[in-house]
């Protein structure tokens, strides 16, 4: 994943975690360790903790199967997100060994 999808997927995991605690009253850490039995997860996305699509699928899932009642659920950040792509005349890199045809 690029950079800033991170950071809105990460942040977004934020937004549910802390609407989650406010609501229900639970730490956040609390939260993790129900979740996904890491106490630290959340505060490590804060820190720069990079998530895969897997990995940020699972802990939606585990928010909308236990999302408190009349609760609101937060707004998701807005799509598309901005992909930095390569000059078209900027090589190529390749692996050793392997050979373009």
């Amino acid at each position: 994943m690029t950079g800033s999808m991170d950071k809105a997927l990460g942040g977004y995991l934020l937004a549910l975690a802390g609407e989650y605690c406010r609501v229900t009253g639970y730490a956040q850490g609390t939260v993790a360790m129900r979740a996904i039995s890491q106490g630290g997860f959340f505060k490590a996305i804060l820190h720069g903790r990079r998530i895969n699509l897997a990995q940020f699928d699972r802990r939606v899932s585990y928010f909308s199967n236990n999302w408190p009642e009349g609760a609101v659920w937060p707004q998701p950040p807005a799509w598309p997100f901005p992909v930095p792509m390569p000059k078209p005349d900027a090589p190529v890199k390749q692996k050793p060994g392997r050979k373009v045809s």
